[in-house]
């Protein structure tokens, strides 16, 4: 079986969406780059002005792609070389993208 190899930039609504929509399916090989090592869920954050604390409304990615295929590395993309089929951020210089 052929792998598809995923690469998905930012981990918000949509990124995470798609990376754990995506790891159900065997033959994809998905990545998620993001800054940020944690989701914040907008919807919490009413809870600031109620006396908790911001940090309450994230969620570690850790923990949101415990137990799937998807691989989380924390980078911020810098560039996309689309010929040569890569992307380039601070600490991953490049990555293939299938």
């Amino acid at each position: 079986m052929i792998k598809h190899k995923i690469i998905i930039a930012g981990a918000g609504f949509g990124g995470v969406r798609a990376a754990l929509k995506l790891a159900r399916n065997d033959s994809c090989e998905v990545t998620v780059v993001s800054d940020r090592d944690t989701f914040r869920y907008y919807p919490a954050l009413y809870a600031t002005a109620t006396g908790h604390t911001h940090e309450e409304s994230l969620i570690k990615l850790s923990e949101i792609f415990a137990g799937t295929n998807v691989t989380f590395v924390k980078d911020t993309l810098k560039g996309l070389e689309p010929g040569r089929k890569k992307l380039i951020g601070k600490k991953v210089r490049t990555a293939m993208i299938r």
